[in-house]
């Protein structure tokens, strides 16, 4: 929007006051969008705003580098934006990828503890981390943190129950 103050003061009659009050003649706003989320639409995330003390400051060339200026920036914004959800993503692939081998150790043990399905050994690390209110990761971490504790000995290795590993699931 290009504007002369007073020209607009039936629409905003506040922002033409202050600006008159500090010499401004003149202004150039042009919105700065970016896509939606969903790809449907444009949202306003703010805009490039520029003021004259002359009157005929702004021309239609000024609007159009303006229009240049805040398309490079929306484009610079949405970029940064784009990488940040894709670095999450990473973040949380990783995780992922390290609590994979947790979760499937724990499996493994209570597999051989309880003489039961990978599934069924699943079922029960699900279970204890609902019952718990606590990540399935952190739950099968416990639990091969007990079982390593307690795992010194040949009497421990044959009859986990019997040598006091009482901690597996």
């Amino acid at each position: 929007m290009r504007a002369v103050v007073g020209q607009q003061s039936h629409e905003w009659p506040e922002f033409d006051a202050a600006a008159a009050e500090h010499g401004v003649r003149a202004y150039l706003a042009v919105p700065v969008m970016l896509p939606a989320s969903d790809g449907t639409e444009e949202q306003h995330i703010g805009s490039l705003n520029i003021y004259s003390y002359t009157a005929s400051a702004f021309d239609p060339f000024d609007e159009g580098l303006m229009r240049l200026f805040t398309t490079a920036a929306s484009a610079t914004v949405s970029g940064a934006q784009r990488w940040q959800g894709l670095r999450e993503r990473v973040e949380q692939l990783e995780r992922a990828l390290v609590s994979r081998g947790v979760i499937d150790q724990a499996k493994g043990v209570l597999m051989a503890v309880h003489s039961c399905s990978a599934d069924e050994a699943f079922a029960m690390l699900v279970e204890r981390s609902q019952h718990e209110n606590t990540k399935l990761r952190i739950v099968a971490g416990k639990l091969l943190e007990s079982v390593t504790n307690t795992c010194g000995t040949r009497q421990t290795m044959r009859a986990p129950q019997e040598a006091g590993a009482g901690t597996v699931l």
